[in-house]
């Protein structure tokens, strides 16, 4: 099962790097990637409009934030 994920961009760290050489710096492989939910989004405003008898309104997300999930959780 899993879905195929693709990895790219791996570089080797640390003081010792140098004494390596990676063959690839791409992978494939799969992982099981499950929903989270989003729990809070801050910065999102509205913009101030005519009434116009419309619920519609132009919302600027470009400040847009949500808690960071930690590397490995579920």
């Amino acid at each position: 099962m899993g879905t195929t994920v693709s990895i790219w961009g791996l570089t080797l760290g640390g003081a010792d790097a140098g004494n390596y050489a990676l063959t690839a710096t791409t992978a494939t492989t799969k992982a099981d990637i499950v929903k989270a939910p989003i729990t809070a989004v801050t910065a999102i405003t509205a913009a101030n409009k005519t009434y116009d008898r419309t619920t519609d309104v132009t919302l600027d997300t470009s400040g847009a934030r949500s808690p960071a999930r930690s590397r490995g959780t579920a």
